[in-house]
């Protein structure tokens, strides 16, 4: 993935949004991109308007906050186990990623179809592909949602038992697959604004405080992927890991420690507000590019080895036993494991620490 132009590319489009620089005159392409994120916000402020709602989740304020109504909406608040991940995670993950969809697709649609090249028509199509996908997935969320609040509405006897549990499991996969769909719009919007190849200003030292706007929003949803293919994609929507609670200690501090650092990105980035520095000296935004390629580099080693490890079989098949899973199902389990540990341990938390200071007074 070329994410040193996505980078150069967003902030170079944020600095001709607001420059003379003519962006208008959209062609069939982004005229049925434009009409794509039109159908998604009907859906969501009209025909889903009931499933939405402003509020907060986890600490993030948002107009995605999802309602289920008075049971459920109290065992989340009531924290109740396995329920207080609906917000926590779940629905600020959801949060994040629609608001960087909301922010940057602008960008995107004001730009003159006659500048595109034939690589950045390809990447709208993908886009636009992902959005009526989007679409379907959004469809089929509602209705599992709202089989999901029947049962514990009409059906449950209002304890946490095994049926509980069976539809609260059944219903975590659901809302991971409809969170990736939308993260698959944000991560392809941002692959189509990287071939619009418009990034050498940033290189020539043009940098604002709506520059470091951009930086920030890119950083902060490109960061979450990372905690959304660990905490949802290969442990929470997949299996429950409170039943393995206390089974190893190891896999239990890592576990954690992507829930503690989680608390962090959320505290340090998503709520930094917008403090930004004004000026940047020149070369300076190009270091801050420069460390943000590296890490996305180092990043893929993160999900070599998140991918690698099947935790449900590490914890249903071998009760967490990690000797035992490493000799007869993966050989480098344990390396994987460390890789894991170090990414979340140091790399993530300096990598925040760095962009904050870079960006902000």
């Amino acid at each position: 993935m070329k994410r040193k132009s996505i980078f150069l590319s967003l902030l170079l489009i944020a600095f001709c949004a607001i420059s003379t620089f003519a962006l208008t005159g959209c062609g069939s392409d982004l005229k049925n991109l434009a009409e794509n994120f039109n159908k998604i916000a009907t859906a969501y402020q009209q025909t889903y308007a009931s499933s939405f709602k402003e509020g907060s989740v986890g600490g993030i304020t948002t107009k995605y906050k999802v309602d289920y109504g008075n049971v459920i909406n109290d065992y989340i608040t009531s924290e109740k186990e396995g329920f207080t991940e609906l917000a926590d995670t779940y629905n600020v993950m959801l949060a994040i990623s629609n608001s960087y969809i909301d922010s940057n697709k602008t960008y995107l649609l004001d730009y003159d179809q006659k500048n595109l090249t034939k690589s950045a028509k390809k990447a709208i199509n993908n886009l636009n592909s992902s959005t009526k996908s989007y679409l379907k997935a959004l469809e089929t969320f509602i209705k599992e949602k709202n089989s999901f609040v029947n049962f514990f509405e009409n059906i449950s006897k209002g304890t946490i038992g095994d049926p509980e549990r069976y539809h609260l499991k059944i219903f975590k996969k659901a809302y991971a697959q409809f969170l990736s769909a939308n993260i698959d719009i944000s991560s392809n919007l941002a692959k189509t604004l990287e071939e619009t190849e418009m990034f050498d200003l940033l290189r020539a030292g043009i940098a604002s405080a709506r520059v470091a706007g951009i930086v920030k929003d890119y950083v902060e949803t490109k960061v979450l992927v990372i905690f959304n293919e660990f905490l949802i994609n290969q442990t929470n929507s997949v299996m429950d890991w409170n039943i393995y609670v206390g089974k190893n200690p190891e896999l239990d501090n890592l576990y954690n420690s992507y829930i503690n650092k989680f608390d962090t990105y959320k505290t340090k980035l998503v709520n930094a507000g917008t403090n930004y520095k004004a000026t940047f000296q020149p070369g300076e935004m190009g270091e801050l590019l420069d460390k943000v390629n590296n890490f996305f580099v180092e990043s893929e080693d993160f999900y070599k080895a998140a991918q690698g490890i099947d935790f449900p079989v590490l914890a249903k098949t071998y009760d967490n036993n990690v000797d035992e899973y490493t000799n007869k199902e993966n050989k480098m389990a344990k390396i994987q494991l460390a890789k894991l540990k170090q990414f979340i341990d140091i790399t993530v938390p300096n990598f925040i620490d760095e962009v904050v200071e870079y960006l902000y007074i």
